[in-house]
């Protein structure tokens, strides 16, 4: 019975794959998805793993009723719940019964046999067989919407067309992947819709999913993993199970402490038995306002003076710099809300920095406290956001709009009594605000935040995590979700055609006019930087003078920008802006963006000794974190980026 963690890891996206298509066109090797398998289950294989797979085994054959499965329909939205059970026959005893085949773990002994045997033909007919059995559990009315029956044409045997889809896919996601974690002592399942949306990607255009049909399918796969989740956290046992197994397979995330700065990296000890994390954490402080403290009537917030006062007090003692208080209104389920703020408990922030969040079941908005205007006590500060009429705007908006999905007004005041004011029109620092997109009909991929001006529009933000879409805001004022639609003529036969449309239509990147992109072109090192600098959403910075050959430059913003969040060094006081960009620079641009410390042996290159010493630890992480995937095992570090590969990259970094 070293059976069962398979099933927690493989378990998890076989309720995907039941969902998608046997049919995709795949350059990865199903040996290479064997290997990979081979290789991390051996943990299993030992005794203390077997205990530990038992254990969670146990948990999970525990039967889920169908009351427990309606319940996480129930927390959908009204317009989800029906395109979901209505629309698509995804109803909770059909949901229960692709959950008792998931969990279904008779023949999971014998794949651990065959793993351990090396037999590699019996793991692909285990795994083809198992998305066989999960099939004919989908509702009729899923198959015949979804028009199932396309994907079984092709070239080769039905067989065949399944595993090029099934086996690559697990190898992506299975290979150093952060799968399982812990929040409030429970285990967690990390299984992102981004999963979904790339497997969707790799399919033929022909073939893909709508928008509408892949929310669908997120929403039933995110109601199986709550069941799953469920039956591991009822039983402490297996919650210890699972975290072990977790990180003898390396697909464990490990959870943040209260207080920990996920910027730090940690700890690093120091003598006189004082470590870098007490310092860190007598500097920054956050605390979460307790439900007691939040009052809520209809639309409108309120708070208990006593109990706010207390939470930031408790802050104010943890921290002398750095303080975020989270402030959590789960009763607040649609975009409209007032809140008001007393600043007679927020008198102790004043001078701090930092920034409350806040955040309901559709918003979230990070205010910066150095913005707020806490000097008189009897005052409120009062948030108000509104959703309001589509056709406010629609005359607005350019060409290349194609659909206006949501337009809200968002304001700040300081309000005393009769008196109103205004503090939400410039801010010291951008504002983040988060819109819950999951109800709208809409290509993610190329959806933006537009800030609505008196005649015109400006791009805010794009970026897109879960169900939300994310703008940078210098000031509040009304802004639409949009989804856009722009191309190029000489890219539609091109294999970066979908991530170059992307980021134009993200403002990420720009053709040389409307019809041509030029992808196939040269970037230059200059340009690179630009792109890097969009992609990261950094505010530019005028131009100090860092390098002697970019005086004149029409970059030399964005290349004191890209220099300043140290993405870009140069040589000697020259950046060389002109010349075209090797595919090792591009990649050491890259690698200096993330904040990740992880790192990919480069050997798997056949030309790693190729690379240039100064390139690998930054190429490392970049590869790493998939940004860098190279080409038939080469990197080519000498090679000229082109534009499609620039954008492509590009891509990755910007919804990373």
């Amino acid at each position: 019975m070293k059976q069962k963690k398979l099933t927690s890891i493989i378990l998890t996206l076989v309720m995907v794959l039941a969902l998608l298509p046997s049919s995709m066109i795949s350059h990865a090797q199903q040996n290479d998805y064997f290997e990979i398998l081979q290789t991390k289950l051996k943990p299993i294989l030992t005794s203390e793993g077997s205990t530990n797979a038992m254990a969670v085994f146990n948990a999970l054959t525990e039967s889920t009723s169908v009351e427990d499965i309606q319940k996480e329909i129930d927390k959908l939205d009204e317009n989800s719940k029906t395109k979901l059970v209505n629309d698509y026959g995804f109803t909770a005893q059909v949901i229960k019964e692709i959950l008792d085949e998931c969990t279904d773990t008779t023949e999971i002994t014998n794949l651990m046999t065959y793993i351990k045997d090396g037999s590699k033909d019996k793991v692909k007919d285990f795994v083809n067989d198992k998305y066989d059995a999960i099939y004919k559990k989908l509702p009729q009315e899923f198959l015949i919407k979804t028009d199932f029956s396309r994907f079984e044409s092709g070239e080769g045997s039905a067989k065949r067309r399944k595993l090029n889809f099934l086996l690559p896919l697990v190898q992506e996601i299975y290979n150093g992947q952060e799968l399982v974690t812990k929040e409030d002592e429970k285990i967690k399942i990390l299984f992102e819709d981004k999963y979904i949306e790339d497997a969707n990607s790799k399919l033929e255009e022909s073939k893909r999913f709508t928008q509408e049909q892949l929310d669908v399918i997120k929403n039933v796969n995110q109601i199986l993993i709550q069941a799953v989740e469920d039956k591991i956290n009822s039983d402490n046992v297996a919650v210890e199970a699972t975290e072990y197994l977790a990180e003898k397979l390396d697909i464990w995330k490990a959870p943040k402490t209260d207080g920990e700065d996920s910027n730090t990296g940690g700890s690093s000890g120091g003598g006189g038995g004082s470590s870098s994390s007490d310092s860190s954490s007598e500097e920054k402080g956050e605390v979460t306002i307790p439900d007691n403290a939040i009052k809520v009537k209809g639309n409108e917030v309120s708070f208990d003076k006593k109990e706010l006062t207390k939470a930031i007090e408790k802050v104010l003692e943890k921290a002398s710099k750095e303080i975020v208080v989270n402030i959590e209104i789960d009763d607040i389920k649609d975009l409209n809300a007032k809140i008001s703020l007393p600043v007679e408990s927020l008198k102790g922030l004043k001078g701090k920095e930092g920034s409350l969040f806040i955040k309901t079941k559709k918003l979230e908005i990070t205010l910066p406290i150095e913005d707020l205007d806490l000097n008189n006590e009897k005052a409120n500060i009062e948030l108000g956001v509104k959703e309001i009429s589509k056709d406010e705007v629609k005359g607005i908006v350019k060409d290349e709009v194609k659909t206006i999905a949501k337009v809200i007004d968002i304001n700040l005041f300081k309000v005393d009594g009769e008196d109103k004011t205004n503090i939400g029109s410039k801010f010291s620092k951008k504002v983040k605000v988060g819109i819950d997109i999951s109800d709208l009909n809409i290509n993610k991929n190329k959806s933006v935040v537009l800030r609505i001006n008196k005649n015109s529009t400006e791009i805010v933000g794009g970026k897109v995590k879960g169900n939300k879409i994310y703008a940078n805001l210098e000031h509040f004022s009304k802004y639409a979700v949009v989804e856009r639609e722009i191309t190029f003529e000489d890219i539609q036969a091109h294999w970066a055609k979908d991530n170059i449309e992307s980021m134009a239509t993200k403002g990420v990147v720009k053709g040389y006019n409307k019809d041509e992109f030029r992808p196939n072109n040269k970037i230059t090192r200059a340009e690179f930087a630009k792109l890097l600098v969009n992609a990261l959403e950094l505010d530019v910075l005028k131009d100090k003078g860092t390098f002697n050959d970019m005086s004149s430059h029409w970059a030399k913003d964005y290349v004191y920008t890209a220099y300043k969040a140290g993405l870009v060094k140069g040589a000697d006081g020259k950046f060389n802006p002109n010349a075209n960009i090797t595919r090792a620079e591009m990649a050491t641009m890259i690698g200096r963006a993330l904040e990740s410390d992880e790192k990919e042996d480069l050997s798997k290159f056949y030309d790693s000794n190729n690379i240039p010493s100064w390139a690998k630890e930054a190429l490392s992480k970049a590869v790493a974190q998939g940004l860098i995937k190279g080409d038939n095992n080469l990197f080519r570090p000498n090679d000229n980026t082109t534009r499609a590969e620039a954008a492509t990259v590009i891509y990755r970094l910007f919804n990373n």
